[in-house]
């Protein structure tokens, strides 16, 4: 059965962009969202086009490929998955580890050198592979209007808060160097293994950038700021030196990059609010051949909405001074893709909406800068759902017509919002089947199944305590 095209969801900012903004669209789609003003007049939600899947080792067991895609295009209507990551580097007491979510056949990945071999032939149960082989099925027309689009995440670290911020600039790229040349060799692996597929779409950069506090005017923050300049520009034309390589079937179209980003409003705003984010990111993605910036809300991670903090002085700050700072961040990534774009190249702009929240009295939401990459999370409320696109969908463009984003995708799909995934799955004892049915049906309630006819608007404050939206 034919999938449901998603909406995508925001017009192209003609007024922001270049003249052939409303061509076709550098990930392959074409741009079919609506303004801000016309989802007000039609009293509704934006829809998500799609969004991650995360793959960790017991999420490798996972079999329901079909009727996970089949539920999120069929249902939700959603069209763009990201799988998160193929390998992932990250320390584990105090020892540096890694990890691969391919399963092979036969060959084997060395994870400190993972170069192709011929000898590699990839497992039934590969789970790229599997969601590659649901997705291609969609390819049965001349159309791809209604194909499924599959973004390949690459080499994945958790890279050091203390290298970007405490390291000298020399440590600094020796790491991104290590990094860049693990990533490139994961892109080069990727595309022998996968490219065949044609719902094979895209290329997506694991390694997140932040909002660095970059802005001291020191000598080292200059040369770390170039540091991650070359570094981007340097991946993105490694995997586009594969876009170029002959496939079989005939050629596809050149697959996008993706990278995406997210903020800690809490962090030194003198040397990382929104002011120095644009300057820093405008300098970055300047040059850069990138194709797509996704923005992560950071509102589940950073305890932004109405969590309980330290005290009641921490979250009166949260209340008037942080959450205030939300808008203003991706308002600031979205002028940094802006300036960066040129020469006839878009720096497309997406929404990366984060799907959960901290459990409660579980710690996560601890300290001056409330956060804690350890603390068990779930599905998020649907109240809260809504107040992140309210926020969004009103941070607009130039000419307070159009909104932003062309996109809104979903971190992440596998774990907070589906009723396919069993029990045992989630990423925390608290994050069950119940709660994740429960937020994937309301999604569809508030989201999806909305009536034709306007609605009265209300005024919605960025204070999610007014509990009140414009659309519904």
């Amino acid at each position: 059965m034919k999938k449901i095209t998603a909406v995508l969801l925001a017009a192209y900012l003609c007024t922001l962009w270049s003249p052939t903004c409303l061509a076709q669209g550098r990930d392959g789609s074409k741009p079919t969202g609506q303004t801000t003003a016309e989802l007000k007049a039609a009293g509704q939600m934006p829809k998500a086009a799609g969004g991650f899947i995360q793959l960790d080792d017991a999420e490798m067991k996972f079999t329901k490929w079909p009727e996970l895609l089949g539920e999120l295009s069929g249902k939700a209507g959603m069209d763009t998955f990201i799988i998160q990551r193929l390998f992932f580097r990250y320390k584990e007491d105090d020892k540096e580890k890694a990890r691969t979510h391919i399963i092979l056949k036969s060959g084997s990945i060395n994870l400190s050198d993972p170069q192709y071999s011929p000898s590699m032939v990839l497992a039934d149960n590969d789970p790229t592979n599997a969601i590659l082989n649901v997705a291609d099925k969609t390819y049965t027309n001349a159309s791809t209007t209604d194909d499924m689009k599959i973004y390949v995440g690459l080499w994945m670290d958790e890279m050091p808060f203390n290298m970007v911020v405490d390291s000298k600039p020399e440590q600094l790229d020796a790491y991104l160097k290590d990094v860049s040349d693990k990533i490139i060799k994961t892109a080069n692996l990727a595309w022998n293994l996968y490219h065949k597929h044609p719902s094979f779409r895209g290329w997506y950069i694991s390694h997140e950038f932040w909002n660095f506090p970059y802005a001291d005017r020191s000598a080292a923050s200059r040369l770390k700021q170039e540091l991650f300049k070359t570094f981007l520009k340097k991946v993105v034309a490694g995997c586009k030196e594969l876009n170029k390589k002959p496939e079989e079937g005939g050629k596809l179209p050149d697959r996008p990059v993706a990278v995406s980003v997210y903020f800690n409003p809490w962090l030194y705003l003198d040397w990382a609010g929104p002011p120095q984010t644009q300057a820093l990111y405008t300098s970055i993605l300047t040059g850069s051949d990138l194709d797509v910036l996704m923005v992560q809300d950071s509102i589940g991670t950073r305890c932004l909405y109405k969590e309980k903090l330290d005290n009641e002085a921490l979250e009166d700050k949260r209340d008037k001074e942080i959450r205030p700072l939300v808008p203003k961040f991706l308002r600031a990534f979205a002028d940094a893709a802006r300036a960066a774009s040129s020469g006839g190249h878009r720096i497309a702009l997406w929404d990366d909406v984060e799907a959960f929240e901290v459990v409660p009295g579980t710690g996560g939401c601890r300290g001056e800068q409330p956060y804690n990459q350890n603390a068990p999370l779930r599905p998020t409320s649907i109240d809260r759902l809504k107040w992140q696109f309210d926020v969004a969908v009103g941070t607009l463009g130039e000419g307070e017509q159009a909104q932003l984003f062309e996109k809104f995708v979903f971190f992440d799909l596998f774990h907070y919002l589906n009723t396919v995934v069993p029990e045992g799955f989630g990423t925390a004892a608290q994050n069950t089947q119940a709660l994740r049915t429960q937020l994937f049906n309301q999604y569809l309630q508030s989201f999806v199944n909305q009536p034709n006819k306007p609605q009265p608007a209300v005024n919605h404050l960025i204070n999610p305590d007014t509990r009140r939206w414009r659309r519904h």
